[in-house]
């Protein structure tokens, strides 16, 4: 009988300044922490071991966030501050200034409602309906006739 093959482990990553300044700039990028332990080679609950046993790193990955968005946030500053770029200029002010554009509709005048259906009597809705139950075009597109007496039975 052969015996078994152990599982060989994942390499220990140490935690060393290095790649704890790898961490920072990944979780600048945005990467999730699943993403971040993937990176470095290791699995998920180890890295989540990691986590709980040294505070460096909840820390590093919280402070390359921070950087990632002071840098970010100054770019569109700057973007939205020199003029050039309007779209920049509307978005840092509805985001960070609340800013809103309203736009409203003003109707003029008398609307005609002299041909809705609200409008006709009971005899001109019934007239209104044969009309268009024997318009060719009509009928091909519902799959009628043509004819008002099979609707009528």
């Amino acid at each position: 009988m052969v015996p078994a093959k152990r599982r060989q482990r994942k390499p220990i990553v140490t935690i060393t300044p290095s790649v704890l300044e790898t961490i920072e700039k990944l979780a600048g990028y945005g990467l999730t922490t699943e993403q971040i332990a993937d990176y470095l080679g290791v699995s998920r609950p180890t890295f989540y071991r990691y986590q709980a046993k040294d505070p460096r790193i909840n820390e590093t990955i919280e402070r390359g966030k921070a950087k990632a968005a002071t840098m970010i946030t100054g770019r569109a500053y700057q973007m939205a501050a020199d003029g050039k770029h309007e779209s920049m200029t509307k978005f840092w002010l509805q985001t960070r200034l609340r800013w809103r554009t309203e736009e409203r509709v003003v109707h003029e005048g008398a609307i005609d409602t002299s041909g809705h259906v609200s409008t006709l009597t009971a005899e001109q809705r019934e007239k209104r309906i044969k009309e268009l139950l024997s318009d060719p075009a009509l009928a091909e597109k519902y799959g009628r006739t043509g004819s008002t007496e099979e609707s009528e039975e």
